[in-house]
């Protein structure tokens, strides 16, 4: 299985290209992407299941704060998460 997390990003050229680096680095495979980190700085990443802690390690390391359900089970901390359809879709139905 897939790990979602959202990560913002500084909305400028080279956004998605720096962190793709970092997780290649750290051996992570991307499973998939989201987002347009030019317009919005959301980011939304898929990483295997047993990766995603060393995901979230690497791209903490670089200075960003990346957001799973985990860490924010309720969809209520504003953005990232919360940004547009593409956050709404990654939160699924709430009860």
């Amino acid at each position: 299985m897939s790990a979602w997390f959202t990560v913002a990003v500084s909305p400028k050229v080279g956004s998605l290209a720096a962190v793709a680096a970092v997780l290649a680095t750290a051996g992570i495979t991307v499973d998939g992407i989201m987002g347009a980190p030019e317009s919005d700085g959301s980011l939304h990443l898929a990483v295997p299941d047993a990766q995603l802690q060393a995901a979230i390690a690497a791209l903490t390391a670089l200075g960003l704060q990346p957001i799973t359900e985990e860490s924010d089970p309720t969809g209520e901390a504003g953005a990232p998460l919360d940004a547009g359809i593409i956050g709404a879709i990654l939160r699924g139905p709430r009860s």
